[in-house]
């Protein structure tokens, strides 16, 4: 007999389930056809967009692979910033492979998307990252 019903779950200190679930639900996950990392630049972007209404207005986001590569590239972009078009682009392969190793869960690998989300609007509005935040 399985009785997964009475079995105890894991709880926080406050008596709360440990499992938090994502900004954007299931359901809505399920039909926008976003993978999860494109999610998380979708969601930091809005925030962003919420942040600086006037100088972010115009802010698009893109998620690409990798960045094209010259011979002389030392490193490899994790992020771009285009003035012009207001867009910032977040290079997925370069982010979770060679910037990232350790993975601890689903917050720790969101805030790691975030953090390239933050430098690439900064760098868009000639900022340092953590002035993106007024309030901190």
């Amino acid at each position: 007999m399985n009785s997964d019903r009475n079995s105890p779950k894991a709880r926080d200190r406050h008596g709360r389930d440990r499992y938090r679930a994502p900004l954007v639900g299931e359901r809505v996950a399920r039909n926008s056809g976003f993978t999860e990392f494109e999610q998380v630049v979708a969601v930091t972007c809005d925030w962003l967009r919420a942040q600086h209404p006037v100088e972010l207005a115009k802010l698009n986001w893109a998620v690409a692979d990798a960045p094209m590569l010259e011979d002389s590239d030392i490193e490899v972009p994790r992020f771009s910033a285009d003035e012009t078009t207001q867009t910032i682009t977040i290079y997925r392969v370069p982010v979770i492979r060679l910037t990232h190793n350790r993975r601890t869960d689903y917050l720790d690998e969101r805030h790691h998307i975030e953090q390239f989300v933050f430098m690439a609007a900064a760098k868009l509005l000639g900022r340092e990252p953590w002035d993106n935040d007024h309030d901190h």
